[in-house]
This record gives structure tokens, C-alpha cells and sequence, in this order.
């Protein structure tokens, strides 16, 4: 099964994941055989319960992060006009 999920944060030696519906996936940083950064979106393959690889998503997460950039300036650029 593959299963879309965002990396939130990192707490100690664990990325902490996230996705739409805000299921949490602790995973040991060095399970990736790639840098991790919050707000990276990977692909998980899962075979039942057990994550059994994981790919990093470059345009969904470039995409992600230009949502993220356009809205938080029209938050600026309202408060501004306030």
C-alpha cells in the first residue's frame, strides 16, 4: 500500500509525519537514505503495518510550499491594509 504524508517536525532521532487526515507516523531519522526537511512530502510503501520504503516528492513538495508562501503573503499583505 502507498500512503502520501508530509514530514512536520523532528523530535530527537524521529521524523514525525503527517498527512491529510492528521494520522501521525513516527519514523527513525535514519530509516531515509535521503536528507529530511519539515514540510518535504514523501511517498510510503507500506506491506501491512510495516513502512518498507519511502520517496521524496520534489514537485508536490515545491508545490506545497508555494501554496504555503502565497497565502501567508496575502495574510501579510492584509494585516498591512489594516
Amino acid at each position: 500500500m502507498m500512503k502520501k504524508m508530509q514530514v512536520d517536525r523532528f523530535e530527537e532521532h524521529l521524523a514525525v509525519l503527517t498527512d491529510d487526515d492528521m494520522n501521525i507516523l513516527n519514523v527513525p531519522r535514519d530509516f531515509f537514505s535521503f536528507e529530511l526537511h519539515e514540510g518535504d512530502i514523501l511517498a510510503l510503501e507500506f506491506e501491512g503495518e510495516t513502512l518498507v520504503s519511502a520517496h521524496f516528492l520534489a514537485e508536490e513538495t515545491q508545490a506545497a510550499k508555494a501554496r504555503t508562501k502565497a497565502l501567508m503573503d496575502r495574510i501579510r499583505n492584509k494585516k498591512k491594509r489594516s
